[in-house]
């Protein structure tokens, strides 16, 4: 056992190799272990999604139609491949996809480009097939909605619980297109109505649960016993860092921690690494522990490419972020 002190002693005395590097590459070798008996989710439903999606946009052609998903289901997956479907089958000559944040729009981008590089057509089909999708933050979209009304027929909205503010209301409000509207839930805490006319297809969280799609969390919010805000001080953020590095060790194996502002992602971050070293046979390496925002990512990676990353190669760890 790595948290054997005396175990740990003699190898390092054989060795001649101090004992940190030896319980650290013992905690790294025990990583590389995979589940056996893990349980594979089941993806199949998304088919079903797709195809009641597109049914649906087809029959309520200047309709504003609804996609609700839980995060972590696919939603962009399966808009994406429908948009692949509608186009290819010329239901629709042009589409733009609109939201609030350019993270989401570079995902949604870059999971078309990766949809379209595996489909079995000719690669002149696949541009044909890319230039009539365009990818657009919402501010540009509604200010040229006269163009858009005139060039194309579909509109995607992401993240469509956003769209009761005013940005968005052009784009809401035209009826020269049929609208297909992408969100976790439909409903806002203001109460505002974000315009959905019927809905194509709904799943909750539960049902990923039961799909093992995503893992059913539990989840927790962290009050400071020093001051009103946990980033007021170097010894707020400290105590954070010691409680999270705590519940991993003895409670969770993965953690993923929220943060408004994205100066306190990095802040947090880089305390926790500090802090690491002191917390004696953790389980952790400095390398488990990673941070996203709008800006980038630990990894120095693209953002879509390191949830990836961080989903498939950490099977333990620590993820903060926006």
């Amino acid at each position: 056992e790595v948290n054997n002190k005396k175990i740990l002693d003699n190898i390092s005395t054989k060795f001649s190799t101090p004992v940190g590097v030896i319980e650290s590459y013992c905690r790294s070798l025990s990583k590389t272990e995979k589940s056996s008996d893990k349980i594979k989710p089941d993806w199949s439903w998304q088919e079903n999604a797709k195809e009641m999606t597109i049914q649906s946009l087809l029959s309520n052609k200047g309709s504003r139609t609804a996609l609700i998903i839980p995060t972590g289901g696919g939603k962009t997956r399966i808009a994406v491949e429908v948009l692949f479907k509608l186009i290819s089958d010329k239901n629709i000559e042009n589409a733009v996809w609109v939201v609030d944040k350019k993270a989401p729009l570079s995902q949604a981008e870059e999971t078309f480009d990766e949809i379209i590089s595996r489909k079995k057509i000719s690669a002149v089909e696949k541009k044909e097939i890319k230039k009539k999708l365009q990818f657009m933050m919402v501010g540009k979209a509604s200010e040229n909605i006269s163009e858009l009304e005139k060039s194309i027929d579909m509109l995607v909205i992401d993240e469509a619980h956003h769209a009761a503010a005013k940005t968005y209301k052009p784009l809401i409000k035209s009826e020269k297109f049929t609208t297909l509207l992408l969100t976790a839930t439909p409903n806002r805490m203001d109460g505002n109505d974000i315009g959905i006319d019927n809905i194509a297809f709904q799943v909750t969280p539960k049902f990923l649960f039961d799909k093992n799609c995503i893992i059913r969390p539990e989840l927790e919010t962290f009050k400071s016993t020093i001051s009103e805000s946990v980033f007021d001080t170097k010894d707020t953020i400290k105590e954070f860092a010691i409680k999270i590095l705590h519940d991993t060790k003895l409670r969770f194996n993965k953690s993923l921690i929220c943060i408004v502002e994205k100066v306190n992602v990095e802040k947090l971050y880089n305390e926790l690494q500090e802090q690491l070293p002191f917390q004696e046979s953790h389980k952790l390496l400095s390398e488990d522990i990673h941070f996203a925002n709008g800006a980038g990512n630990s990894m120095r990676i693209q953002n879509n490419d390191f949830f990836k990353k961080f989903e498939n190669e950490v099977n333990s760890g620590i993820l903060i972020a926006t």
